[in-house]
This record gives C-alpha cells, structure tokens and sequence, in this order.
C-alpha cells in the first residue's frame, strides 16, 4: 500500500509541474525532496501544497521546523 501511495503522490506533483509556467513574481520557489526516494523538484510553494493536497500554510510551518512533512517530504526555501 505504501508503494501505490508514493506513486500516487509522484503523480501529483509530476502532473502540476506539467505544462505550468508561474507568472506570479511574488511566489516563493521552493524545493521539495521526496525522501523515500530521493527525487528533487522545484516549483513555487503554492503548488506544492496543491500537488501534496496540504495547506499553503502547512508548507510554510514545515520549511520554518526544518522537519520533513509525513516522514517523507522536506521542503527547503531556493
């Protein structure tokens, strides 16, 4: 099970990624390491938390503790 979920979620953020250019000069680029399996991607932090279904807000305080996010997302400011 937790491997259909990690495809799941690989799918998700692949699938916001794709084809989106970010014309907001204001947003925040972020970096968000999927530490099961080592995977880097970067994209502005509102669309993390839209690929991940988590508030904007969740993605915010996680970068601010420095901790992973479910044990399996790290998120870092770029």
């Amino acid at each position: 099970m937790s491997a259909q979920k990690s495809e799941e979620d690989k799918a998700k953020i692949s699938a916001t990624m794709m084809g989106n250019s970010n014309g907001n000069k204001r947003a925040k680029e972020i970096q968000v390491n999927y530490l099961e399996t080592g995977i880097q991607t970067s994209f502005p932090s509102i669309r993390a938390a839209r690929a991940l279904n988590i508030r904007h807000s969740t993605v915010q305080k996680y970068i601010k503790l420095n901790i992973p996010y479910q044990g399996r997302y790290m998120f870092t400011k770029i």
